[in-house]
């Protein structure tokens, strides 16, 4: 029998399983067994032990530093619970915008952070150029116009600004705001270098000595604009030989100069002083041979200078070259040549050729244009099967190659079915493909075609009121659906030029049969200047039938009834 006076030995073990020292014991215990599991879960990443904010801090520092590899890592190891918060999009913004590498991801993120109400000046910039990109012209200035006033003075506002108004097709606002952006950032190399390409063009000689004399200065940059500087340097004609060879040295000294620029150099060498061609041939030749990684693009510029048996000898000592590569240099070799015959029993019917089948195509056109060039039906079928089969192997530049050799070659047909091929809905070339259809649609003068793009435009993109005032003016000019076109002086925006909007009150006053509105909306038309040729076209039969039959002719006279459609033609003939 237990002494109930003595201490109970189990009452005792448990007291001391509990007292606070155990209690401290245990906790220290779950604390460890926590973190041992946390360490298995992140393979052992000691690193996220301290917490994620060193790890944006980290990624911060390398993206101020343009460390892109470093600011990558430290951004892949951020846990996904912090990455909806601004200081990671911040980061991440920044990451995307240095580096250029994905802009559609960096679309979402400068949504997310204009969300959470995050978004600094340069982001609204950002944002502004990626709606002018798809087109969103109405939707661009509006963002522009929430930076606030204080940032309206830099740069990159400016730039924006400026690609907006020629969006816009106000021409002589952008060229007035260029000129300003030219002195007051005369200091900002970007500036400097866009300045001298237009000087070069310039129409006074002292303008353009002294746009050279820039240009010169500029190639002596380590950075991307020295070398944006060379380049321009060296497609322009006029250099002296001792010209040439300083710009080599240039080329040679910048960091991030690649073959082709020396080449495109060397090129201009050979040009100036044939007498060296061999040697310099010889020498380069002997240069690239110790450099494997270069010699695609060294045999490539040898195909351009119609080398094509050192191409050759060059390309049987390179295995890496052989197959399609080979294929390919050796057929723009021939073509460069112009051995036409050649070139066309490389692709003879029947064999198999290492190529995709839009590229032998678009090489069965040039020869078709160049052996036949009366026989324009076959050379269309080639270029035609090169559309085709660059859709179906969705092979871009294909298609793009085909779309313009039919443009050269006064194929406007082909041409729209290349660009429409192209202009996929949804795609960031939506818009400029687009555009490029509507030049070949109004080379057929083939109205219906150009109401249809009109009309995808207008629907896809109706805040941008050139794309739905063009659809108005098209459905107008024909006498068709008045009742839903939207042009209205009130709706208008303030920023198209006023005399397209007055014009197509104007013409839908005389659908309407409304003579006196014609009149007043034809003389609150003050110049003419930001019209089209077909508009012009337009108002001067409207003129006409007012009455005013003189001063129509006058104008009417200025206007080539070749470049109008069948209903602006009908117009011009009303004033004649």
């Amino acid at each position: 029998m237990l002494d109930p006076i003595s201490p109970n030995p189990l009452v005792s073990a448990v007291k001391r399983l509990f007292s606070p020292f155990a209690c401290f014991v245990w906790v220290l215990v779950f604390v460890m067994l926590y973190f041992g599991v946390r360490l298995v879960e992140k393979k052992f990443d000691v690193e996220l032990l301290g917490g994620s904010g060193h790890l944006v801090e980290d990624a911060r520092k390398a993206v101020q530093q343009n460390d892109w590899p470093a600011a990558l890592q430290a951004i892949q190891k951020i846990p996904d619970g912090i990455r909806h918060k601004p200081e990671f999009l911040r980061v991440l913004a920044d990451y995307l915008k240095g580096t250029r590498s994905d802009p559609a991801l960096l679309s979402q993120v400068i949504g997310r952070l204009a969300v959470q109400g995050a978004l600094n000046p340069e982001d609204f910039v950002w944002l502004c150029r990626d709606h002018l990109a798809e087109g969103r012209t109405q939707a661009a200035r509006e963002t522009l116009e929430l930076i606030p006033a204080a940032m309206r003075s830099t740069l990159a506002f400016v730039e924006m600004e400026l690609a907006l108004l020629r969006q816009e097709g106000r021409q002589r606002e952008a060229a007035e705001m260029e000129r300003g952006m030219f002195e007051k950032f005369a200091n900002d190399p970007g500036v400097a270098l866009n300045k001298a390409v237009r000087d070069l063009d310039g129409t006074f000689p002292e303008i353009q000595r002294s746009a050279r004399d820039r240009l010169w200065e500029m190639a002596r940059r380590d950075d991307v604009h020295g070398l944006t500087a060379i380049r321009l340097l060296t497609k322009r004609t006029g250099h002296t030989r001792q010209e040439t060879e300083r710009l080599l040295q240039l080329a040679d000294k910048h960091p991030r100069a690649a073959a082709p620029d020396r080449l495109e150099i060397i090129s201009l060498i050979m040009r100036l002083v044939p007498e060296k061609r061999e040697a310099l041939l010889n020498e380069e030749t002997e240069r690239f041979s110790r450099k494997p990684a270069e010699i695609r693009p060294f045999a490539a510029w040898l195909a351009r200078e119609k080398e094509f048996e050192r191409m050759q000898k060059l390309l049987s000592k390179h295995a890496s070259l052989r197959s399609e590569d080979m294929f390919i240099l050796t057929a723009q070799g021939l073509a460069e040549q112009e051995h036409w015959t050649t070139l066309s029993e490389m692709l003879k019917k029947g064999r198999q050729l290492p190529v995709s089948s839009a590229r032998v195509a678009t090489w069965r056109a040039l020869i078709s244009k160049n052996l036949q060039p009366d026989n324009l039906q076959e050379t269309r079928k080639h270029v035609h099967e090169a559309i085709r089969h660059g859709a179906v192997e969705k092979n871009t530049l294909a298609v793009l190659g085909a779309a313009r050799l039919a443009e050269e070659w006064a194929m406007p047909d082909l041409a729209l079915e290349a660009y429409l091929t192209l202009a996929e809905p949804g795609s960031r070339q939506e818009v400029e493909l687009l555009e490029k259809c509507w030049q070949a649609a109004a080379a057929l003068k083939d109205s219906n075609i150009l109401e249809e793009l009109a009309r995808r435009l207008a629907t896809s993109w109706p805040e941008n009121r050139r794309f739905v005032l063009r659809y108005d003016y098209l459905r107008l000019l024909r006498g068709e659906k008045l009742e839903l076109t939207v042009a209205k002086l009130s709706d208008a925006d303030a920023r198209l030029p006023a005399a397209t909007v007055f014009l197509l009150e104007a013409l839908k006053a005389y659908r309407m049969e409304d003579m006196f509105l014609v009149s007043y909306f034809l003389h609150s038309i003050s110049e003419t200047d930001d019209l089209t040729t077909g508009e012009r076209a337009v108002y001067v039969g409207l003129m006409a039938a007012c009455g005013e039959v003189s001063a129509a002719y006058q104008l009417a006279e200025k206007i080539h009834p070749e470049l109008l459609l069948a209903g602006e033609k009908a117009f011009l003939e009303r004033a004649l």
